[in-house]
This record gives C-alpha cells, structure tokens and sequence, in this order.
C-alpha cells in the first residue's frame, strides 16, 4: 500500500510534536503538537493506556523524566493523570481523544502505540481504534510490540500499520526475533521504522535480507 503511505514523505514529521522541553511547548504535548501544525509538520506521538482505560499521549514507561512523579500511566487513572505538568511548563499530558479533535487533519499523524510485557494488547488496541475511527485525517499506527501491529491486521486491516524496531538486549530469549522483526511474516507491516544508529549492524543486514 505504498501509494497510501505516499503522504508521509511528503513533508518533515515532528517526533513527539514541534518541541522543546525547556520551553512551553514539551514533548507529547498539546502545544507542540499545535506548533507542529502551524509550521507545517506533520506529527508523530506515543499514545498509552491509564489504569481506568483511557488513552492519553506519553512516551516513558515512568512519569519520572516528564513530571518528576513516581508511577507509570498504566498504574495511574486518568484524573490523577491530567494533575500533572510536563517538563515543569503549564501544559499537563493530552488525552488522545482531545489531541484529535485539536487537530482534526490538517497533516499527517503517525500514531505510535506503546505497549510494554504484559499489558492488555486487546483492550488497548479497541481503545484506540474508538477514538481514531471517528477522525478524518489522515494516520498510520505504528508500535515496537508486534501483538500490537498484528492486532490491526487481524481486526482493522484498512489502517496502515507499521513495526518499530531497534537492537532489543533486554527481552532474553526474544531479543533477536524482536531485533530482525521476524514476526512480519504474520503482522504484515506496510513500512518498518528502524532505529538508524544501527543500521550497519548484523541484525539489521539480516533484517534487510529477510524483508526487503
């Protein structure tokens, strides 16, 4: 489907938003992404999923590094979520929900499903297909877990889906698998975003070979 994914290379995509954390516009947040907007960028962010299934943008497994707060977003609900301020500014983490309604299509967005060992793939998966059916711009998920990426094959095969992939040293037994997005043969991703530090690495020769 690479005539659908045409109008991703067409302009620059801001990662997390057209940010800078020491300024009023962090990453992941709503002023970044607006900032994005009127630059002409389109955006690129991380989407996870609160104790009380509600889906909000953040990148980390931890609030530590953006709100200096002890937790993650999937052992908070979303209430004691919307307290917090990002990267000490004004701004507090972005529900999914409103970021789309924000935005509502002008650019491009590529929507980054964050899923660490163990989470509720199914239900997180359905949460973000609930708000993102209802818009009309134009999107593409992606996601470095591959339950994730083939969850949208088997349930909602029309969204362009992408695997995140990189040099996984912490996942034991799986690393290598992970490393050479093996599991492409059943999610059938329609483009692969590899980590570009390690683009002269074995693995990713493997993986070139393997997929291209």
């Amino acid at each position: 489907r690479k005539d659908r994914m045409a109008v991703f290379a067409e302009q620059y995509i801001a990662h997390r938003g057209l940010h800078d954390n020491k300024s009023e516009a962090p990453e992941n947040s709503m002023a970044a992404y607006e900032k994005a907007v009127a630059e002409g960028y389109g955006i690129e962010l991380d989407v996870r999923m609160t104790n009380d299934c509600q889906i909000v943008c953040f990148h980390d497994p931890n609030l530590m590094r953006a709100t200096h707060t002890l937790g993650s977003v999937e052992e908070t609900n979303l209430g004691e979520l919307l307290k917090l301020k990002l990267f000490d500014s004004a701004e507090h983490i972005p529900i999914f929900w409103e970021v789309l309604h924000n935005i509502d299509g002008p650019v491009p967005m590529i929507v980054e499903i964050k899923a660490e060992r163990g989470a509720d793939i199914d239900q997180l998966c359905k949460e973000v297909v609930f708000c993102l059916d209802g818009y009309e711009g134009v999107t593409c998920i992606e996601s470095f877990h591959p339950g994730v990426v083939h969850w949208f094959k088997k349930n909602h095969p029309s969204y362009l889906r992408g695997q995140l992939s990189t040099k996984f040293v912490d996942e034991g037994f799986w690393s290598i698998f992970l490393t050479i997005c093996f599991f492409n043969f059943l999610t059938k991703p329609d483009f692969i975003s590899y980590d570009i530090q390690y683009m002269h690495s074995i693995p990713y020769y493997i993986l070139h070979s393997l997929w291209q």
